[in-house]
């Protein structure tokens, strides 16, 4: 932001609020040709000023920056060039939500799972018990399965990482503080194509052989050294495939460490795309979207609308077609 036209005003509290412009560690960026030379007469104010400062309530930086809007950039900038701010890293359905648009060929398009569905999934492929005590697992893990931001997702990993020790003290109290405030498990299918990291560990979990998944059941410790291991597993599969390696070479580096079986990896790989073919066949065809509305303000609502249901469609089609073929040549002989 630029700060013409301040000087010469007197008070420069008078009026709208002035935003301040901030760099990456909250610094506000100050432009040095904006210093003055202070004169006799502002030194005697401020002695005088000085006098009472002990009679004057302190105030801290958060008091000294409220009611302004903050910038936040993440490289140098000086003060009066121009600065872009952006929406985030978010899928079409969020931008549609929150700002009233969304785009063509975005790479953070993401397209929700509803638990029953997964669930549903998983009787068939295994057994109703089985899904019933996956779903007890989900249900006080809610903290760790919780919605995450993929932009960020290698630092909550992190984080986690580093909060293990502290869990693991705290195992008796866990059920009691995931509390109605901690939001709900959030599974997907995220462009450009894959099922999500939470959803790939669950069912990596869900299908695993019962020894492996009793042990798991009965421990919470157990689990949180358990997902983060099939994390990183899936992070690695997932690149591997996007970088084109065929799915045997992906495997073969993401379980280098023989972290999981390939007929356990088949298997997810299976489940994944039946959930990708379930939500697409919810998705229905476009004949609800057929009429183009002739007032322009719905034609605009119609248009991202039909945007949304494109980009959401593409994102399925493209998992079902991948893990199909990933869950064949796992499953082959």
């Amino acid at each position: 932001w630029s700060d013409e036209g301040s000087e010469g005003s007197e008070d420069e509290s008078d009026g709208e609020e002035i935003p301040i412009l901030v760099d990456c560690n909250g610094i506000p960026v100050i432009d040095s040709s904006d210093d003055m030379d202070v004169d006799d007469d502002d030194d005697d104010k401020d002695k005088a000023s000085d006098k009472n400062e002990d009679d004057s309530p302190k105030m801290d930086d958060d008091d000294m920056l409220s009611g302004t809007l903050d910038m936040v950039v993440y490289q140098p900038c000086n003060a009066g060039s121009e600065v872009f701010n952006t929406y985030g890293d978010h899928g079409s359905a969020y931008l549609l939500h929150r700002y009233g648009f969304c785009d063509t060929d975005n790479d953070f398009d993401s397209v929700a799972l509803d638990t029953s569905d997964i669930m549903q999934a998983i009787s068939v492929a295994v057994s109703e018990k089985r899904a019933a005590d996956v779903a007890v697992i989900i249900a006080r893990s809610k903290r760790m399965l919780g919605p995450r931001h993929r932009a960020h997702q290698s630092e909550e990993d992190e984080d986690e990482e580093e909060d293990e020790e502290e869990e693991e003290s705290d195992e008796e109290d866990e059920s009691e503080s995931e509390d109605e405030d901690t939001p709900p498990p959030a599974f997907s299918i995220d462009a450009p194509g894959h099922p999500d990291l939470n959803l790939t560990t669950m069912l990596v979990l869900s299908l695993a052989e019962e020894s492996v998944f009793d042990q798991i059941f009965k421990s919470s410790s157990t689990f949180r050294h358990f997902f983060p291991i099939i994390r990183q597993f899936w992070t690695l599969f997932q690149a591997k495939l996007d970088s084109g390696a065929s799915v045997s070479a992906a495997f073969r580096a993401a379980n280098s460490n023989t972290v999981v079986k390939k007929h356990t990896i088949g298997m997810v790989c299976r489940v994944a795309h039946q959930l990708a073919e379930a939500r697409l066949a919810q998705l229905g065809d476009n004949s609800i979207l057929k009429n183009k509305p002739a007032d322009p303000i719905l034609r605009a609502r119609w248009e991202s609308a039909k945007q949304l249901r494109t980009n959401e469609a593409s994102v399925l089609q493209m998992c079902i077609k991948r893990y199909k073929k990933a869950a064949t040549k796992l499953l082959s002989p």
